[in-house]
């Protein structure tokens, strides 16, 4: 049997029937992926795990931050509403009149969660609108119990799938430009 070398480390992980090995040697990670090797540094490594946390933390952040406004502004109440202007060009929004409490509102869906297809709605066509009884400025165009299921299934497939996918990308960018620094 060979001789372990003083610091060395190594893991390996297996998927899909690829080998994934990581050695660590005085602080230089050596990762062979898919079959070809890299030497990369541990805080290169490190880069490629902590930036795409911090942006799939922010974008979770913002997702949550809908969840918990739309959670305060509950109970909503039904009435029927009347599409007052269609700008589906612009990440497909449109107005709708209603009457909340004897008030006469035009006004958006505001975030993608809370409407309808912009493309598949007409000018005065009816629309279901369910609007906030403590703000009846806030609307849902689409029914609460559904905009709540959507928020958070997009917080779950932003952790899920966005993580793992930024960090290959990145990780994938990173190994790009050491092999092309390694052949110069």
């Amino acid at each position: 049997m060979g001789k372990a070398l003083p610091g060395l480390r190594t893991a390996a992980l297996v998927g899909r029937g690829r080998l994934l090995v990581r050695s660590f040697v005085n602080g230089r990670s050596r990762v062979s992926f898919f079959g070809r090797s890299v030497s990369m540094t541990t805080s290169n490594l490190r880069l490629a795990l902590i930036i795409p946390a911090v942006m799939v933390s922010i974008l979770a952040a913002s997702d949550w931050s809908d969840l918990r406004k739309f959670d305060e502004k509950r109970p909503f109440v039904a009435t029927e509403g009347s599409v007052a202007s269609l700008d589906c060009g612009n990440h497909g929004s449109y107005r709708v009149t209603y009457t909340a409490g004897g008030l006469t509102v035009t006004g958006g869906a505001g975030g993608l969660f809370r409407k309808m297809n912009c493309g598949a709605l007409r000018p005065n066509e009816k629309v279901p609108v369910w609007y906030s009884s403590a703000d009846p400025s806030y609307a849902a165009f689409t029914d609460p119990a559904g905009v709540h299921a959507s928020i958070r299934s997009e917080i779950f497939t932003t952790i899920l799938i966005g993580y793992p996918s930024i960090a290959l990308f990145l990780f994938l960018g990173l190994k790009l430009k050491l092999s092309t620094k390694m052949r110069t």
